[in-house]
């Protein structure tokens, strides 16, 4: 049974010192405040021990003490010691040491374990000018550790652990010239380490060790031992440095299964040499953000894990890499992007890849071609490969498999000319992105089957394609469906499309030799832009299928010189903010009697259209109100009934001019106008000029000129 004796001391000279035999061991300074607990332990093989707490209390008999101050203050507290004094650990984690623990008595010399992290205000440590023991390990994280911490009084290790991390004042690292024993972790990242930091007297390692000095951003170089460093690492994480030059790893040749190689954010690190032989497992190969030049050499590393990730991106200055003859491994994640590679891009070594795998190669603006493996396992979930040089065709033809939800995007690739697919594709694509290529001829999509419930389909600015073949049956529902600005001759045929998102987009224009656009028979989907533009579409374009578009549907058909008619459903949902059909071909009347629903400030442009002779618009009057609405320039239209528009709206900019109208329509048309309008809105503009005869007060049994005054008392500009 432990004795806790508590002798409360009384004013000085009031009794015998209690601690008159006992010798002075330790002390230091804490601020625990009064809402924790000050927790001290020592180990030790032999003596007594008493402390003083520095608040008027002393515990005897004690090696682990649990005190709560009374008050919150800097206190000294001290450690005495009685006959023979031999300890072996000394633990204060979070017990807000403050300035220096001195550690220096030869109590201490046995010492083989510290842990003093969690002390914000800890500044130095200070230990015995020899440590005899074997020591397991050092753990002052978190602290406030200043300048460099001296643990060449530490001789003798066995798989010796330091945690150091997270002194942002620490500035190096002493360790003792010739130590024996092993090592099991270095942790002293996030720390101020600057210049270099020795650690070439630690040869030797344990099994699965971890080395991590990573964001030291002052730290220029490490040295190592200059013999092959013994035992293996799962860790060795040095990102985040100012190291500079090339990196010297050629002593690590062993690795645990499932390492971690962290070297990242080392921008002054121009290369790294690895050892000519290397054991083990990687899993995490992590180069990215550094200066490394030339060719980067990875040859030596041919095995990897399941779910392996390599990470070399954004190294600008790197113009190859060379990987080993022959690689086993499963790959999760591979990232070559934003490098200066050159030429053609070898991963034919990489075969297998894990079930949501990925492979992103983007942003190499001068690499001209990537061979992949011929045979390739594993599902892909995301392959980008765009913004690079590659020219001619892109073989991808040996990835089978994607993922549910996969990213394919192959755009912005000049040169590229075309891309071969698999016989046969699994999985279910979100996102086929195929655009601003050189790709000619026919684009061969026809093994994609599958599309997500919200997919992507952009295949614009490829201005050689010809055409597209897609699969004989789709499913999946689209959200985006761009195919604008290529050289598609012929009908484009959309029909195996049956399924559209709420808000869908379809953009078909700037096509100028695509002559028709075949949909399918049954759609559903709400349509939130439909844009057929710019386009060689001759005859009459169908667009009955869509019958539903969104709260802010925006039709447009604009620049169809050839386009004679246009056919939609008998029954349209949504509200429209934009219906644009100008400058086409159009012959006869145009219906748009089925809309009935615009937005508050809707748009619509149905100008130019010289062989137009009429337009329908709904038998009821609509909802909403047309702020700008363009019937103009129409030379063979002839009258159009306005009756169940709405004109409520201030600002509202309608202009009717250059229709080639007799004074009979224009006294027509300006007395439906006055009709349907009340006063209160201002700021209203009608144009009824140009080319049209002037209003009368007679034509066709209409009062013109009576109906622009009424108007003009209603806060509207009728120009004639």
């Amino acid at each position: 049974m432990k004795i806790r004796e508590y002798i409360q001391v009384k004013a000085a000279g009031a009794e015998i010192n209690p601690l008159a035999d006992y010798t002075l061991l330790a002390e230091f300074q804490n601020n625990s405040p009064y809402t924790t607990t000050f927790d001290p332990v020592i180990v030790a093989s032999s003596g007594a021990y008493a402390w003083d707490l520095g608040d008027g209390t002393i515990i005897f008999n004690d090696k682990s003490i649990s005190h709560t101050y009374g008050t919150t203050a800097t206190r000294t507290v001290k450690l005495y010691g009685k006959g023979i004094c031999n300890i072996t650990t000394f633990e204060a984690s979070g017990d807000n040491i403050v300035g220096n623990l001195d550690l220096s008595n030869d109590a201490f010399k046995t010492l083989t374990f510290i842990r003093a992290d969690l002390c914000p205000a800890l500044r130095a440590i200070t230990l015995p000018s020899i440590i005899t023991g074997t020591f397991i390990g050092l753990t002052a994280n978190n602290t406030g550790l200043t300048g460099t911490l001296d643990l060449t009084a530490i001789k003798t290790f066995n798989a010796c652990a330091f945690n150091l991390y997270s002194n942002p004042n620490l500035t190096g690292i002493t360790f003792a010239s010739s130590i024996t024993g092993t090592i099991s972790t270095l942790s002293a990242s996030t720390c101020n380490i600057t210049g270099t930091l020795d650690l070439s007297m630690l040869a030797n390692w344990s099994t699965a060790s971890t080395l991590n000095i990573g964001f030291n951003p002052l730290m220029t170089a490490v040295t190592f031992t200059s013999s092959i460093i013994t035992g293996s690492f799962q860790t060795l994480s040095i990102h985040n440095s100012g190291i500079t030059g090339t990196f010297d790893l050629s002593k690590f040749t062993t690795f645990a299964s499932g390492a971690g190689i962290a070297l990242h954010f080392n921008t002054s690190m121009t290369g790294v040499t690895f050892a000519s032989s290397i054991t083990g497992t990687i899993q995490s190969l992590s180069i990215y953000n550094t200066g490394v030049t030339g060719t980067f050499d990875l040859s030596k590393f041919t095995t990897f894990s399941t779910s392996a990730v390599i990470h070399l991106y954004t190294n600008a200055l790197m113009t190859g890499v060379t990987f080993a003859s022959s690689i086993t491994g499963t790959i999760s994640q591979l990232y070559i992007y934003d490098t200066g590679i050159t030429g053609s891009l070898n991963l034919t070594k990489f075969s297998s890849f894990t079930s949501t795998g990925q492979i992103v190669l983007r942003a190499n603006y001068s690499m001209t071609g990537v061979t992949f493996a011929s045979s390739i396992t594993g599902t892909i979930s995301l392959l980008q490969i765009y913004a690079t040089g590659i020219t001619g065709t892109l073989d991808l033809s040996k990835f089978t498999s994607f993922t549910s939800g996969a990213i394919i995007l192959l755009y912005t690739n000049p040169s590229m000319t075309g891309v071969t697919f698999a016989s046969s594709i699994t999985g279910t694509i979100a996102q086929l992105y195929i655009h601003t290529t050189n790709i000619t001829g026919v684009l061969d999509l026809s093994k994609f089957s599958s599309f997500s419930a919200t997919a992507q389909i952009q295949l614009f600015n490829n201005t050689s394609m010809t055409g597209i073949t897609f699969a004989s049956t789709i499913t999946g529902s689209i959200g985006v469906l761009y195919i604008s600005t290529t050289g598609i001759t012929g009908t484009l045929d959309l029909s195996k499309f049956t399924s559209f998102t709420a808000n869908a987009q379809i953009q078909l224009s700037y096509n100028p030799s695509m002559t028709g656009v075949s949909f399918a028979s049954s759609i559903t989907g709400t349509i939130s832009q439909l844009a057929i533009s710019s386009t060689g579409i001759t005859g009459v374009l169908d667009l009955s299928k869509f019958t539903s578009f969104s709260s802010l549907g925006n039709i447009s058909l604009i620049s169809n010189p050839s386009m004679t008619g246009v056919t939609f459903a008998n029954s349209i949902t949504g509200t429209i903010s934009a219906i644009q059909i100008y400058s086409t071909g159009i012959t006869g009347t145009l219906d748009l009697s089925k809309f009935t629903s615009f937005t508050s400030n809707a748009i619509v442009y149905l100008y130019s259209n010289p062989s137009m002779t009429g337009v329908t618009f709904p038998a009821s009057t609509i909802t909403g109100v047309m702020g700008t609405f363009y019937l103009k320039t129409n030379p063979s239209l002839g009258y159009v009934d306005l009756s169940k528009l709405r004109t409520g709206l201030a600002g509202i900019n309608w202009q009717f001019n250059d229709n080639g109208w007799s004074a009979a329509i224009v006294n027509q048309v300006l007395s439906t106008l006055d009709t349907i309008s009340v006063a209160g809105f201002a700021g209203r503009s009608i144009n009824i000029g140009g080319t049209n005869a002037d209003p009368d007060t007679t034509s066709g049994g209409f009062n013109g000129t009576a109906a622009r005054t009424s108007l003009q008392g209603k806060s509207f500009t009728v120009s004639i």
